[in-house]
């Protein structure tokens, strides 16, 4: 006994001593060089990780052996905290060793000794975690909540682990005891409705995600989640009061769009959306700077597929706010789908003039007139994009193109031959050549 606590003595010594010279400052006096003898292996620097390393490997080697673990077992009972020390550098001496298997065994042995120990099981979570243990994992994470019953953490371990193990109905229990007493957490309570949601439990989950709305009302998520728990479990009446309130309550712009989108679809599925439709109309009549109500207007006639009221409120609302992006690439959207391309090249056109520097405004004025089958303004659009930045391979990719649709293949060959070499991607320049070669036999069919 007495050579096993020496050894363990030594052991924690070796792990200190380790730790002391990686922090121990640097020698005044440098130390008088000496020649390696010949064959002789070169010693890590203490402190280095290499150093490290060699200890805990040593002392995990070292208290492997059953008869040597024996006997620091029994140091529990006249020194626990040796005791324990020890354990800890055996089982992390394993960890660096790349043995977690064997790390499991002192971790466990330790446990047994320390049943209390909340760090002790810890370390056994994250070890059977990475063994995939879930057996184990759930004992584990078991006597956690039992320590702890004021961590709601480890209860959703136990949950969690009998999920893994296929265990719905065990799972579900074990997130209902650790909501019993900490019904005032929001996250637990919304947590737990997703839970429930991902299983099937819809009406079940509803109850939850009403309790984190009501004990966090601020936040825009989960006021958001509880609408779609709503819609998902066909409450329309429900959803549209919770959408109205995201709609009231939540400036943010994608939340609005969102909202307005889903009490339009609530309206159809009730078979009310033409009145929807004419309320807001009425609405719009009386505050024409009404964005939001323009928004509706836009979101509704887009979902009613009626479009020459959608064209007219695009139109209107793209006069109110001239600067709204989104509604300017939804009405030059809807002029393309239409196969209005006068109307989107005006539109793209004066984007293009208002930021002369944006090469990008310049290729979508080019696609437009390409889209109309006016090439000549269409080179001449890719041609100012490619000026905006020589260097921007895409640009001159259109360029190209342009040239191919317009016939001028040598024009197209000489284009792609300058961008030959520049692509900092192989894969472009393999590509480039692909095409000059295509090019050259489509300008001999073509008989140029």
């Amino acid at each position: 006994m007495r050579r096993t606590i020496l050894l363990a003595a030594a052991l924690i010594g070796l792990s200190a001593a380790s730790r002391f010279a990686s922090r121990a400052p640097a020698a005044k006096i440098a130390p008088k060089k000496t020649a390696a003898k010949p064959g002789a292996q070169a010693r890590p620097a203490p402190g280095s990780e290499p150093a490290k390393s060699q200890a805990h490997g040593a002392a995990a080697q070292a208290l492997i052996a059953p008869s040597v673990i024996e006997a620091i077992e029994s140091l529990s009972a006249k020194d626990p905290q040796v005791a324990l020390r020890v354990y800890y550098i055996a089982a992390e001496g394993c960890q660096a060793q790349n043995q977690p298997g064997k790390a499991q065994e002192i971790f466990e042995a330790a446990a047994q000794r320390f049943p209390q120990n909340e760090d002790l099981l810890n370390r056994l979570l994250s070890i059977y975690r990475q063994l995939g243990k879930n057996d184990e994992l759930l004992a584990a994470a078991g006597r956690l909540a039992k320590l702890h019953p004021e961590n709601a953490n480890y209860t959703q371990m136990v949950a969690n682990a009998r999920f893994s193990k296929g265990d719905v109905a065990g799972g579900l229990a074990a997130w209902a005891d650790a909501l019993s007493s900490h019904a005032d957490d929001p996250n637990l309570q919304l947590l737990y409705a997703q839970t429930l949601q991902s299983h099937g439990k819809g009406p079940e989950a509803i109850e939850h995600y009403e309790a984190a709305a009501k004990l966090r009302p601020e936040d825009l998520g989960i006021q958001q989640q509880l609408a779609q728990s709503y819609l998902s479990n066909q409450k329309l009446d429900e959803a549209k009061k919770a959408y109205e309130h995201i709609l009231a309550s939540f400036k943010e712009t994608g939340a609005q769009h969102e909202a307005v989108r889903q009490l339009l679809s609530i309206a159809k599925a009730q078979k009310t959306l033409d009145k929807t439709l004419a309320d807001l109309e009425d609405r719009a009549s009386k505050n024409p700077s009404n964005e939001s109500v323009q928004w509706q207007l836009i979101e509704g006639y887009t979902l009613a597929n009626s479009t020459q009221q959608l064209l007219a409120t695009l139109e209107r609302a793209a006069k109110l706010a001239p600067e709204d992006q989104e509604l300017r690439m939804r009405l030059i959207s809807f002029y393309q789908a239409q196969s209005q391309w006068d109307k989107a090249i005006e539109l793209r056109k004066a984007d293009a003039e208002k930021n002369p520097a944006d090469g990008r405004l310049r290729v979508l004025l080019g696609q437009a007139y390409l889209n109309a089958r006016k090439l000549d303004e269409a080179l001449a659009a890719f041609k100012e994009a490619a000026k905006t930045d020589p260097s921007n391979m895409a640009f001159a990719e259109r360029l190209a193109e342009a040239h191919v649709a317009s016939k001028q293949f040598d024009e197209a060959i000489k284009q792609y031959e300058e961008m030959l070499g520049k692509a900092s991607e192989e894969w472009r320049n393999k590509a480039y050549q692909a095409r000059i070669d295509q090019l050259s036999k489509l300008k001999e069919q073509a008989g140029h």
